[in-house]
């Protein structure tokens, strides 16, 4: 029997499980695509709308190929959602597991710093605490005294990344096979269990560690990869295949060299960032690098190198490994990793001097600090080193692949995968009944100076006109926070809730549990939100979300190609308001609305091209529409639950 038939099918698996399960067409044909891209070894791009059911529609088709060919085939599942992870490890791959036993291992693999480091627990406490700190240590010594996995996860709450690191260490710090505590390191039992399982279910920072270190070996040999929410996956792989670098990232390099060679680094590099600080003040200074040797590095980087020339004496000097005691072999392992971080940010320093091509570099601030960074342009041709390869199978699906003119050319191009299939798999809603798209007449053009006004008045009439229930995604904080002041003035009967002022995970628990709360956003909260039902019953959205012009990526792209509005701009804006967009209707039973404040869509000559692209809802220019829209509900007798 087929294994639609017999998983899918109307007397399947999961029939049998679920009483009144009806098979989805959409499903159907999104395991039909997955199936024909395993068989044929061929690189599949599927978009695949929300409700598709694409979670088993990949997995089922992983566990058929298992079967087929045995326990030794492996499979990488790459989500970049922690909420996808969770679910796909604790919910779908047991259920399956279950219904389809003795079939297939599974496991979930994360970072290394992720688990906790019994070598750094025994190290103990290095530097003072506050109250509420004090409170979450002695949280986690009790938890790491009765922990079987490690994993920071299992926590209750979320510690600050200062006091987690008091817990556990980054792949630059682990001592590796020479620690005392390897046998009962967390971490690598965690790989030793995915080294032995079928599908192992990783982030794309892990996906692409293994790819960029692969004498690691964490994840090979595998057969199959299935990359999920994909349109994260070439701006996550742009991030790891950079750098972000700081006067302490020198500091941390130099730290066992000769007390005076180390002093200098620092002093260099300090004095190297400060440069960088007061260039980027600078009117020469627009979003990016622009010109080579735009400060002075040469002192910086001839320190460095004599800071690898002393640490290859140290090392050198040590002997012979195979006469060394463990902690000789920690310190030699140390000193290795040191000397080769040195060489890279010293050869980091002179890419972005002299500016190396198919890079774009930028200056950054945070905390205080001054960062060097750079992403390269394109990562294409590593994707095709390592990821699109003969005799592999790979499927990247998304509910948002295609733009402008339901093309996957901009997809293609990014990942640029070769020949690959490409598939749409339509949504089970019907979206002529389930929702409604508002654009407002006599909004002022977003440069206008009446813009930020027009937002806060139509923010607050959507909110009455739909009770509250209202998800409002802002392209900038500014503006949100500008829009949050104003409806706090106005003293509305619902509980208006901001990004940042809770954790995201409590936000959005407050705004379902109170189902006609106000919840504002911007940049994550446009995706990963799932609130089906009536506490989210209207997604308001500020205006269309074109990158900024001083983004380093955008204005590269900028000045490399005429063209590259139609080309990189428009397409990223598409995929990002229909994430927005998707928020909305989560199931069969939802109905509402979404408002956009852009009046670009109905002036501009691309407006039409972005609306072709959003699902094909009724619409109309009036709020008052809104609440008679939602009111249909009311009036047939029976909640949004119900359907």
């Amino acid at each position: 029997m087929v294994i639609n038939d017999w998983v899918f099918g109307e007397n399947g698996l999961l029939a049998s499980k679920f009483s009144g399960y009806v098979s989805r067409e959409g499903q159907i044909q999104f395991v039909n695509w997955v199936r024909h891209a395993f068989r044929e070894n061929r690189f599949l791009l599927i978009e695949a709308g929300t409700g598709t059911g694409k979670t088993f529609g990949y997995i089922v088709p992983v566990i058929e190929k298992i079967r087929e060919q045995g326990r030794d085939t492996r499979a990488i599942l790459v989500t970049a959602n922690i909420a996808l992870q969770e679910q796909v490890v604790n919910k779908d791959l047991p259920f399956l597991q279950s219904l389809i036993p003795n079939s297939f291992s599974f496991s979930l693999l994360k970072g290394r710093n992720n688990y906790l480091c019994l070598d750094r627990l025994r190290e103990g406490s290095r530097f003072p605490l506050d109250s509420r700190e004090i409170v979450q240590n002695n949280k986690i010594l009790h938890w790491a005294d009765q922990t079987q996995t490690g994993d920071r996860s299992e926590l209750d709450f979320e510690p600050s990344d200062p006091l987690w690191n008091r817990f556990s260490v980054s792949s630059d710090d682990c001592h590796g096979s020479v620690c005392e505590y390897y046998s009962s390191c967390f971490a690598e039992k965690a790989r030793n269990i995915a080294r032995q399982s079928n599908i192992i279910v990783v982030n794309y920072h892990l996906f692409f560690s293994a790819i960029r270190f692969p004498l690691a070996k964490i994840l090979s040999p595998y057969q199959i990869v299935v990359f999920d929410e994909a349109h994260r996956a070439v701006d996550i792989a742009r991030d790891f295949f950079g750098f972000k670098i700081s006067a302490n990232s020198f500091a941390w390099a130099a730290k066992n060299l000769k007390d005076e060679l180390a002093g200098e680094i620092e002093v260099r590099a300090d004095e190297f960032f400060e440069a960088l600080k007061i260039y980027q003040r600078s009117s020469a200074y627009k979003s990016r690098l622009r010109s080579p040797r735009v400060v002075l590095f040469e002192s910086l980087v001839e320190a460095s190198k004599r800071g690898v020339i002393d640490y290859i004496i140290q090392i050198d000097s040590m002997g012979s490994i195979y006469e060394m005691r463990s902690s000789e072999l920690r310190w030699l392992r140390k000193l290795e990793r040191k000397r080769d971080r040195l060489q890279e940010l010293y050869n980091y320093i002179v890419d972005a001097m002299i500016l190396k091509e198919e890079n774009v570099y930028f200056i950054e601030n945070a905390f205080d600090k001054t960062y060097l960074s750079s992403k390269p342009i394109h990562v294409a041709e590593i994707l095709q080193k390592h990821v699109f390869v003969p005799d592999q199978s790979v499927v990247m699906t998304s509910a948002t692949l295609v733009t402008q003119g339901n093309s996957f050319d901009y997809a293609i191009s990014e990942f640029g995968v070769p020949s690959p299939l490409t598939a749409m798999v339509p949504s089970p809603f019907n979206w002529q009944s389930q929702a409604m798209l508002v654009l407002p007449g006599q909004i002022p053009h977003p440069n206008d100076c009446a813009f930020p006004d027009s937002v806060k008045f139509y923010c607050e009439q959507v909110i009455l006109a739909a009770k509250g229930r209202t998800l409002c995604l802002f392209t900038s904080k500014s503006n949100m926070d500008a829009t949050h002041r104003y409806l706090m003035s106005r003293q509305l009967p619902y509980q208006i809730l901001k990004q940042n002022d809770l954790p995201k995970v409590k936000l959005i628990e407050e705004f379902k549990r109170d189902l006609s709360s106000v919840l504002l956003g911007v940049a994550s909260f446009w995706e990963g939100i799932d609130v089906p039902g009536e506490a989210l019953s209207c997604v308001l959205i500020d205006r269309l979300p074109f990158g900024v012009k001083d983004d380093p990526m955008t204005s590269m792209m900028m000045d490399r190609d005429p063209n590259s509005f139609m080309k990189w701009t428009l397409p990223r804006s598409i995929i990002t308001l229909k994430q927005g967009f998707g928020r909305l209707i989560r199931t069969e039973r939802d109905r509402g609305v979404v408002v956009i404040l852009d009046s670009r869509l109905t002036s501009s000559s691309y407006g039409q091209l972005v609306l072709r692209s959003l699902p094909p809802v009724r619409r109309s220019s009036k709020i008052e529409d809104i609440s008679s829209f939602l009111d249909q509900e009311i009036k047939m007798g029976r909640s949004l639950f119900d359907w």
